[in-house]
């Protein structure tokens, strides 16, 4: 009998895309003060050609930056989630069935109560603009059937109880590269510690508030 880690690598024999996106993502809310930053997060966005992919992404709190990344690899039948500011990292099994990262044919059936309104190009990739309004956000989003409908741009416009915006989170795309990501981005220190993902959690937050890690 096939083992779950076999029936995995031969769903994503079939080479796929490689591509490295970094993107940058501004959230603001309307109960900050009017001279209050918005806060941004920088991502990257990561795929092999075997279906291994991830996701880093970097943020700065209180003055203090932390970058973390996740990705599945299919090699290794691991997905891995590894914290640089704490030097942590959380291994688990990669479920089988986990990858649907697959080229498509069209990306507007992803999203539930949404509508395909156009066709674009953004730094020579495909996309579909896919657009919703619901009593949660009015949303935009921009999907690449290429990549298994990832969202290389998006605009959220979060309401209130009102329907009215309160808040909202924007990701632009900086850098779209259709090629073979760092290696770096699937690798991991030696020297960072095995840990849960509450015990990693909770050491990020002690870091951004600047208390010693226990």
């Amino acid at each position: 009998m096939a083992s779950a880690f076999t029936s995995l690598n031969a769903q994503t024999e079939a080479a796929r895309p490689e591509y490295q996106i970094r993107t940058v993502v501004t959230m603001t809310s309307g109960n900050q003060a009017p001279a209050a930053p918005s806060r941004t997060v920088i991502r990257v966005y990561f795929g092999r050609s075997d279906g291994s992919r991830g996701q880093q992404t970097t943020e700065v709190y209180n003055g203090r930056p932390c970058t973390s990344t996740t990705f599945q690899d299919v090699g290794t039948g691991r997905d891995i989630t590894r914290s640089d500011c704490v030097k942590m990292k959380t291994t688990i099994p990669l479920r089988p069935g986990a990858f649907n990262g697959e080229v498509e044919t069209t990306c507007s059936d992803k999203l539930a109560d949404a509508h395909l309104s156009g066709n674009e190009q953004i730094q020579g990739l495909s996309v579909e603009k896919i657009e919703s309004d619901d009593d949660e956000a009015k949303a935009t989003v921009y999907a690449a059937p290429l990549l298994g409908c990832l969202h290389v741009r998006s605009a959220y416009y979060w309401k209130g109880p009102d329907g009215k915006v309160v808040s909202s989170t924007v990701e632009e795309p900086v850098e779209i590269k259709l090629s073979a990501p760092d290696p770096k981005l699937f690798e991991v220190p030696p020297d960072y510690r095995e840990v849960t993902p509450a015990e990693r959690k909770n050491a990020m937050a002690r870091y951004f508030d600047g208390k010693p890690d226990r």
